[in-house]
């Protein structure tokens, strides 16, 4: 019987190691979890131990090492033919525009522009009716340029919320995610996400 062992860092902040989680979850075979503290003096030395590339997260397995999200969901994909669907595709090709409606909601979250800007772009071309971008504001111009260069006019780029999310002074993943899904739910009501104290009228009133 083969032992699974996945070395990862903190799941609540690093999605590369969260991604690699939840594919092997997935599969459903028992797995051992082995999370290393990242940016210390001592991370590189405690992964390089189980990985040569010194990378999170990496799976253990029959005495080899696979790391990379995207590897490690084509190993498992092939040892686990009949888990749950997971697609090997890059997410823009999961995404197809003409699917996506007003009540369609699209946010990217990997800062990793490779993914982004795709995701985006398809996001861009339909009728989606929330797009958001996780990233500061220097990154997102960077973003802006990319997509301009796509052929995107200014009309179009607006439609994309960085920061995203409404300002609650959120800072853990958890209160990240509250703030974007607030800004959802407002942007779809057609409100401001002012506080109610500061409104008049019916709470539940129309905008």
């Amino acid at each position: 019987m083969t032992d699974y062992r996945i070395i990862l860092g903190n799941r609540r902040y690093s999605s590369w190691s969260l991604r690699g989680w939840l594919v092997l979850r997935l599969t459903g075979v028992a797995f051992e979890e082995i999370v290393i503290p990242l940016y210390r003096p001592e991370s590189k030395a405690a992964i390089l131990a189980h990985a040569p590339s010194g990378l999170v997260p990496a799976l253990e397995a029959d005495g080899i090492a696979i790391w990379d999200s995207l590897a490690i969901a084509e190993f498992l994909h092939e040892r686990f033919p009949d888990a749950e669907e997971v697609l090997q595709i890059w997410p823009d090709e999961a995404l197809d525009p003409g699917t996506l409606d007003a009540n369609a909601h699209v946010v990217t979250l990997t800062h990793d522009p490779k993914f982004d800007l795709p995701v985006l772009a398809q996001a861009l071309r339909s009728e989606a009716g929330y797009i958001g971008a996780l990233g500061s504001r220097t990154t997102h111009r960077r973003r802006l340029t990319r997509l301009r260069e796509q052929g995107f006019d200014p009309a179009q780029l607006a439609r994309i919320r960085t920061p995203v999310g409404l300002d609650i002074g959120a800072r853990t993943p958890e209160e990240i995610a509250l703030s974007i899904l607030a800004e959802m739910v407002a942007a779809r009501r057609g409100r401001d996400g002012r506080p109610l104290v500061e409104r008049r009228g019916p709470i539940h009133g129309d905008a």
